[in-house]
């Protein structure tokens, strides 16, 4: 039963007559595998509710927007400025810092850039989502 990762994906809801074209069957009851978490808790719905509204009050889309781009000019810049500085250095040890940067910026290309597209938080673009996640490739 993946429903509480679709509820997760889709905070503002998914209207029925696309749920209902999506479904594949029914669980039988007690088919259900016992979690750690209680899914029938309100604690993910108040969370997910004041998530929307925050973003609502402040009038922030939930996809794409304008510091997620200047985040990722910054990260990208970074990551291959320090990767052109590692080669063309002339001592180890300096090249070594540079490798250290490098690697500071690939950590964040990958849980920013990276896992924003592939969860489609990147861009309200599909393909501008689906560039994102190649940057896991990159680094």
């Amino acid at each position: 039963d993946a429903t509480v990762l679709f509820e997760t994906y889709h905070p503002r809801g998914v209207p029925t007559s696309l749920l209902d074209k999506l479904q594949v069957g029914k669980m039988k009851e007690g088919d259900l595998p016992s979690s750690f978490y209680s899914w029938d808790s309100d604690f993910y719905k108040t969370l997910r509710d004041r998530v929307v509204e925050r973003l609502n009050e402040r009038n922030l889309p939930r996809r794409g927007g304008y510091e997620i781009w200047i985040k990722a000019v910054f990260l990208l810049v970074g990551f291959w400025f320090s990767l052109y500085n590692m080669f063309f250095t002339e001592t180890y040890w300096v090249a070594a810092l540079w490798s250290v940067s490098m690697g500071v910026f690939a950590a964040f290309i990958g849980t920013c850039i990276q896992h924003d597209g592939n969860h489609g938080a990147f861009s309200t673009s599909k393909g501008l989502n689906k560039v994102a996640g190649w940057t896991l490739d990159m680094i």
